[in-house]
């Protein structure tokens, strides 16, 4: 075992032997000179943080072994430039790889279960990542502030995206979740610029606080009628968004949830939906709402929108 106390402040290159089957945590955090590291096909496991901090590592090739890297294993290798993930693996810890700026692809191993929370976020590089069939779970944060990734195809067994989990991916484009997605956590894809459309699935029950807001150039919301919340300010400020389609079905539509929509201009609201008043917030533009005959609730609609009542 290599243990965080040996002295490898000055180490340019590291050649493990084989044989060795573990690294201590922390064993070569903040090693600024290390560029390169070999890893022997013995070696098991990794602690926690074992080369965080070490800004001149340019690669990380792990053995087939290692089934698990813990929290802040790399974490700010700012010079990191490719990483190869072993077949075996199936976990990745909290911070594993964040701020890893040169980051480019995360080709994750079918197999692989879990991706915890902030593990790839600030990696400003990240332009491709290909999630496996076997994973269940990504947890909070965990590629917020990617700026380059474009894509994101979420893998079905997937049954949520947590909260700020794609938060300010601005490349992000296109969206498909998969149908086992039943909750989309508050700020999950907020200020992706460039988001343009989202498929919701059938099976969707709630949308979180925040969780499209700043999506400037989503154009068209259809919602599955299995919804059962769209939280408080969950597409607020999509300034494009000129089209949303609310089910029979539908639950309820909390407070500022389209507010500030300036482009959106006729609604059909469900007899389904409960609707909080402010829920149409400053949309400017809104000129017509059809509600079901007998419908008593209250909107802040702008000056010369109309309402009309539809019968049965």
């Amino acid at each position: 075992m290599y243990y965080r106390d040996d002295p490898f402040d000055s180490l340019e290159e590291l050649i493990l032997p084989e044989g060795l089957e573990e690294i201590d945590s922390q064993a070569f955090q903040n090693c600024g000179r290390l560029r390169r590291a070999a890893f022997p096909s013995t070696l098991r496991k990794i602690g926690e943080r074992a080369f965080s901090g070490c800004v001149r590592l340019e690669a990380a090739e792990l053995p087939e072994g290692v089934a698990v890297l813990p929290a802040g294993v790399f974490e700010k290798c700012g010079n990191l430039r490719r990483a190869a993930f072993p077949s075996a693996l199936r976990e990745i810890g909290a911070r594993a790889f964040a701020g890893c700026r040169v980051l480019e692809e995360a080709l994750l191993p079918e197999g692989l279960v879990s991706i915890g929370r902030e593990t790839f976020c600030d990696c400003n590089s990240l332009r491709r990542v290909s999630f496996p069939t076997t994973l269940r779970e990504v947890g909070p944060l965990a590629f917020s502030n990617c700026v380059q990734l474009e894509a994101a195809e979420l893998p079905a067994g997937l049954r949520a995206v947590e909260a700020q989990c794609f938060c300010g991916c601005w490349s992000l484009q296109n969206l498909r979740l998969p149908p086992s997605v039943r909750t989309i956590g508050a700020g999950a894809f907020s200020l992706c610029w460039m988001l343009r459309e989202v498929r919701f699935p059938d099976g969707l029950e709630s949308i979180g606080e925040g969780a499209f807001s700043g999506c400037d150039r989503l154009a068209r919301v259809i919602l599955p009628p299995t919804l059962r919340e769209v939280g408080p300010s969950a597409f607020s400020e999509c300034l494009s968004l000129s089209e949303a389609v609310l089910p029979e079905g539908i639950g309820r539509i909390g407070p500022r949830a389209f507010a500030g929509c300036t482009a959106l201009r006729q609604l059909f609201l469900p007899a389904s939906a409960q609707i909080a008043p402010d829920a149409f917030a400053g949309c400017g533009n809104l000129r017509s709402v059809s509600v079901p005959f007998g419908w008593d609730g209250t909107l802040d609609l702008p000056e010369g929108c109309e309402i009309s009542y539809r019968f049965p």
